[in-house]
């Protein structure tokens, strides 16, 4: 059985297949399904037309969403991936904010310094994809504290991020919002896929 764990491979374990520089595009239901919650409207209310940083960009599976969504996407990545206007950055080293709002879908083997490294760089608000079991791990007990989300949706389908059928794991958008940390009332609520 020398088939490919995905669970595995995204949280950044070792897999024999595991995509280079952890490149799994986030299938476009995923995207969608933030901005038609209830999370999503918010957002739309709150920052209409605002831009918004995906650091991860990628082929543009998730900025296209965004972009669809009524908001300037700015694109970086580690790699040139082919979506237009791509400025090749890694975000852990980024000095400034390219937009005062993160959505993207990180590498969840450094997730946490996605989220440390926004703070530090004054982001106003972030949506982040990540696996459905990140704030199980007792490591992250402390960023919990330090940075609690303000809301949690854990979708109701497994995303096929390999688009072989066969997805193996459940994820959730986790958002922090400035100004919003209360620590132990993130909102939990679950999405169901588009139709």
């Amino acid at each position: 059985m020398g088939g490919v764990n995905l669970g595995v491979a995204m949280a950044g374990g070792k897999s024999a297949g595991r995509e280079e520089n952890d490149f799994y595009p986030t299938p476009p239901e995923v995207t969608q399904a933030f901005f038609g919650s209830d999370e999503g409207k918010l957002f739309r209310e709150n920052f209409h037309g605002q831009e918004v940083w995906e650091p991860c960009v990628g082929d543009g599976a998730m900025a296209d969403i965004i972009k669809g969504n009524g908001h300037k996407v700015i694109g970086t990545d580690i790699v040139d991936r082919g979506w237009f206007g791509t400025e090749v950055q890694d975000f852990l080293t980024a000095k400034w904010a390219r937009a005062p709002i993160i959505i993207t879908n990180p590498p969840y083997n450094i997730a946490q310094k996605f989220i440390e490294q926004a703070d530090r760089l004054g982001i106003l608000y972030m949506a982040l994809l990540l696996k459905m079991t990140f704030w199980n791990a007792s490591s992250r007990y402390d960023l919990w504290h330090r940075f609690p989300p303000v809301s949690i949706y854990p979708l109701t389908w497994r995303p096929d991020f390999l688009g072989k059928g066969a997805p193996t794991m459940d994820v959730m958008w986790c958002v922090w919002q400035k100004g919003l940390r209360k620590e132990g009332t993130a909102r939990f609520q679950p999405l169901n896929r588009s139709r």
